[in-house]
């Protein structure tokens, strides 16, 4: 069984941003699996922090863009808790760099909590929203 699993109940209904919170599990599943292979877990993590910022700022700001362009109400709020979770993931990106902290199933858990709660309780919001712009 995959550490994130996509599953229909994460669908939001936009076909681009489901296709890209797939990608989103896809990279994840990926540096979980080379940590419970056994591969160099820093070069591992690495290698996921560098996709994991340059990917979610790629999906963020795709939908940060829907939002302004549909007008969606929660704009604000939406790119608040994507801001918030890009410093998150560039300091826990430092920390590791520096060795302050030893990254492996926190990031993960954490990672997993965040997206599949953000997922279902603010992009299906989202998504519900530009089914109505059609």
């Amino acid at each position: 069984m995959k550490f994130f699993e996509w599953t229909p109940a994460y669908a939001t209904g936009n076909e681009e941003i489901d296709y890209q919170h797939q990608n989103l599990f896809n990279m994840a599943n990926n540096v979980h699996d080379m940590m419970s292979s056994g591969a160099e877990m820093r070069l591992a993590v690495d290698i996921f922090f560098e996709q994991l910022i340059q990917y979610t700022d790629y999906h963020f700001t795709t939908e940060e863009k829907l939002m302004q362009e549909t007008h969606f109400g929660e704009y604000t709020q939406h790119k608040a808790m994507h801001d918030a979770l890009r410093k998150q993931v560039i300091d826990f990106q430092k920390k590791f760099k520096s060795g302050e902290v030893d990254i492996s199933t926190e990031l993960m858990e954490f990672l997993k909590s965040w997206l599949t709660n953000h997922i279902q309780h603010t992009d299906t919001k989202l998504g519900k929203h530009l089914a109505t712009q059609s």
